[in-house]
């Protein structure tokens, strides 16, 4: 008996199907050595084991067909193999000219369909690379001209059409912010990763207030835009005779205490820019549009702190109620009466600095920085500059950690969003670290 598996093939089957062959076709050496290695690989004349064969190709199920073995047997010797081709419609018109029965040719693609699962598969493709490179930043805003802020530190301004490429800035998480005259600032977090973009799109909202109501018509026999005599309305600040050289609008000398001027967050060294959307640019015209005005009337003020255009409201008072100061050579009594600044009654410590009017760097102005008594003061050697800063009024002093940052530059930001860069000098004229400094200023908040 053959081993279990094999199938015999009978000495008399071979010679039949040669004979077979001489008589029906010329049958090549080659392919005559192959047919008689073929069906002695698959016999079982001898009662050793034998090899397991492999499939059959599409050559030799050809040469069995060529070589007169019929296709009943040559679809068993598939079913019992398999085969290692595939059988497309080009290969079963191959082995249909060879002499392949419907039957033959059923077989062959069940064995080929069976053994297609296990084709190797394709290799993956290797993974990509992560991205290198520094990140980007593209801002895009409408409309354009925004003053643009990155962890509260200027870093330039939009185009008119509204963009801005930033590619200077470190991996991870900041802070932008953009400002314009007239518009509500806006603010987005935005995660910065190596090697790719990350953009910021917004459109600034209108921070234009409703207009002020029109001032109460005066009584009958007074003069048309007039307050009525004995109740004129005052908004506390003395105005400079002599303002510094380049200042715009009407430069503010002093406040007084606890005025509407000050309430409003007008200090000394801002300039008054538009009262109740009128554009001021003297004395006299701030003076004839407050006198229009009736006490307890709220107004619309647009003012320049050194830094950026802001925009605030006052209510007027009487001027019998706002403080009166002597008169000053350097300023302009008369809208308002207001007092002098407030004088500190505890040793004031002194820093000097140069102030930042903004990119491009450096661009600044040297002064003295006085911080004690519950205020930050600023004084410019030149007058360009005069900051009086409540510290109550700070929400944050320290570093920058980008602009400026390889001067040793420090920033003072208001609660209000308003932003001052500094950087500290030595006698020499050049830049020192910020840190006693701002040591002074946190132990002034915290009152030590």
């Amino acid at each position: 008996m053959p081993p279990h598996g094999v199938q015999s093939v009978s000495t008399g089957t071979v010679l039949e199907s040669l004979a077979t062959c001489r008589k029906t076709c010329v049958v090549r050496g080659a392919a005559l050595a192959g047919i008689l290695l073929f069906l002695s690989s698959a016999s079982a004349i001898s009662g050793s084991p034998q090899k397991p064969r492999k499939a059959l190709a599409k050559n030799e199920v050809i040469e069995l067909l060529e070589s007169g073995v019929a296709p009943e047997r040559v679809g068993e010797l598939v079913r019992q193999y398999g085969v290692a081709f595939e059988l497309t419609s080009e290969t079963e018109g191959e082995l249909r000219d060879a002499g392949a029965t419907d039957d033959l040719l059923k077989a062959l693609r069940h064995s080929a369909s069976s053994a297609a699962p296990h084709a190797p598969r394709p290799a993956a493709p290797p993974a990509a690379a992560p991205p290198t490179g520094p990140p980007i930043l593209l801002i895009e805003v409408t409309p354009g001209g925004a003053q643009t802020y990155i962890d509260d530190e200027p870093v330039g301004t939009t185009s008119p059409a509204g963009r801005l490429k930033l590619s200077s800035l470190g991996p991870g998480e900041h802070r932008v912010r953009l400002s314009l005259r007239g518009y509500r600032d806006y603010e987005q977090g935005v995660q910065l990763a190596a090697g790719q973009t990350a953009n910021v799109t917004a459109t600034l909202e209108s921070a234009a207030p409703a207009a002020p109501p029109p001032a109460a018509p005066p009584p009958a026999g007074e003069a048309s835009g007039s307050a009525m005599a004995g109740d004129t309305a005052a908004l506390g600040v003395r105005i400079a005779k002599n303002p510094p050289a380049g200042t715009r609008g009407v430069y503010i000398s002093d406040v007084s205490p606890n005025g509407p001027a000050q309430r409003a967050g007008l200090r000394a060294g801002y300039s008054i820019l538009s009262f109740a959307g009128r554009q001021v640019t003297s004395p006299e015209d701030l003076m004839q549009t407050i006198a229009s005005y009736r006490p307890g009337a709220v107004v619309q003020i647009d003012y320049f702190n050194g830094t950026t255009v802001q925009t605030t409201s006052a209510r007027l008072a009487h001027r019998a109620s706002v403080p009166a100061t002597p008169d000053s050579q350097a300023s302009s009594p008369g809208v308002g009466q207001p007092a002098a600044m407030p004088t500190l009654n505890i040793p004031p410590v002194q820093f000097s600095v140069a102030h930042d009017h903004g990119p491009p760097a450096p661009n600044f102005c040297v002064g003295v920085l006085t911080i004690g008594n519950g205020m930050i003061l600023y004084r410019s050697t030149n007058g360009v500059h005069s900051f009086d800063i409540p510290l109550d009024s700070v929400k944050e002093a320290r570093r920058n950690a980008v602009y400026m940052a390889m001067y040793g530059a420090f920033h003072i930001r208001l609660k209000r969003g308003t932003n001052m860069n500094f950087t500290v000098l030595n006698s020499q004229g050049q830049h020192q670290p910020p840190d006693t400094l701002l040591q002074a200023i946190d132990r002034a908040m915290s009152g030590r």
